[in-house]
């Protein structure tokens, strides 16, 4: 082993036991971003099927269609799909490539190559926390603006029955 690696192994002494730790930290962000998708999925899905079935069924009831309850309502409502939709497809995963890996560090020897990745899966978490938390943010809000839709419907019907 040459001189530099050595120095560096006595610094860094604890490689081999962060390695897989920060290896887990992809996986870890994995699931949290699919988690995050998932519940954007199913605001949109949820919000969608409750609009299309009260509003038609509503308005076979004769409440009328001109009501600023119910224009509030339906912009709210694309409000909360605009937020649910950028929570869906928006950002990307940061990731190693094979690639790369290829390319620029398979010549390197196993600890190096271990100390180097706990530093790159180290940004990439940071990065990965920083677009899980929009994305849940981003749900967050979908979903109160889905509920304030709700409300501005039952708004919406409760001003027609009284009528």
């Amino acid at each position: 082993m040459d001189e530099p690696t050595t120095s560096l192994e006595n610094e860094f002494p604890s490689v081999d036991l962060a390695y897989p730790i920060a290896m887990s930290s992809f996986e870890w962000a994995h699931k949290r971003f699919e988690a995050v998708e998932a519940r954007a999925q199913a605001a949109l899905t949820f919000a969608a099927t409750a609009t299309i079935a009260v509003i038609p069924l509503a308005l076979t009831k004769g409440l009328p269609a001109s009501s600023p309850w119910l224009i509030g309502a339906v912009l709210a409502f694309l409000a909360g799909v605009v937020l649910a939709t950028w929570a869906r497809v928006g950002g990307r995963m940061n990731l190693v490539s094979p690639a790369i890996l290829f390319e620029k560090w398979l010549h390197l020897p196993p600890w190096e190559f271990q100390k180097d990745m706990i530093y790159f899966s180290g940004q990439a978490w940071d990065a990965n926390r920083v677009l899980v938390t929009l994305k849940q943010r981003l749900v967050i809000l979908a979903t109160l603006t889905f509920a304030f839709e709700t409300i501005l419907v039952v708004v919406w019907v409760g001003a027609g029955v009284v009528r």
